[in-house]
């Protein structure tokens, strides 16, 4: 196992994000973040963030970007292991990338980042994109995670037997961009300054790796 990133802050560590503690985490076993997971809620802001954050529920996430991108909720601390992908890793739905974390849970090294709306919506407004992707970029700064479509992935691509999401219509290459630009590089940059493959993604959104139907959050 990898040394485990640094104990966080007892709030959010992000300064622009809002503390909302789940209860629904647990230890990362020596594990740290490999992979950001982008999910959608499959419902509004208010009631995604408070389920996630209920006992009840049994799932979390790290954050929740709101539809408008003006707020973030955070759950889970990045140290953590939030409960937000219910699969093993298998490399085969992720471009070979990452062979040696397969059959273990994907939740063990990757930071879950969900976003307000639906897999079926036909756009994803700019402002929850643009909130989003400096989040994310200060993710994959923190832990000197990559910052291609192998790093950055779709829930659905890990689990694509019952989940789509965020779903056919998510701007994969403008938000890789935006992710980038948020961080100072280039398109296909790496996280971390370490080096990495430049990300290769469809003009063509329906193309891109998510298949199959999310039924819950």
């Amino acid at each position: 196992p990898e040394a485990q990133a640094p104990m966080s802050v007892a709030g959010a560590e992000r300064s622009y994000a809002v503390w909302r503690a789940s209860p629904n985490y647990s230890s990362r076993s020596g594990y740290s973040p490999q992979i950001v997971v982008i999910h959608s809620c499959e419902g509004a802001y208010n009631g995604c963030w408070s389920w996630l954050a209920n006992s009840s529920s049994g799932v979390s996430a790290h954050y929740v970007v709101n539809e408008s991108g003006s707020e973030i909720s955070q759950l889970v601390h990045e140290a953590d292991k939030a409960w937000h992908v219910s699969a093993s890793y298998d490399c085969s739905r992720n471009g070979s990338v990452l062979c040696n974390r397969n059959n273990l849970n994907v939740n063990y090294f990757s930071v879950g980042v969900e976003h307000a709306g639906y897999e079926s919506q036909s756009s994803w407004p700019q402002g929850q994109l643009d909130a989003s992707a400096k989040l994310v970029c200060d993710v994959t700064k923190t832990h000197g995670i990559a910052r291609d479509t192998f790093h950055i992935v779709a829930h659905g691509t890990l689990q694509p037997w019952n989940r789509i999401d965020p779903g056919p219509n998510w701007p994969w290459a403008q938000y890789l961009n935006k992710v980038n630009t948020a961080c100072g590089a280039s398109s296909g940059g790496g996280g971390g300054g370490t080096p990495t493959t430049q990300f290769v993604i469809e003009s063509n959104n329906a193309a891109n790796p998510t298949a199959t139907r999310k039924v819950e959050v």
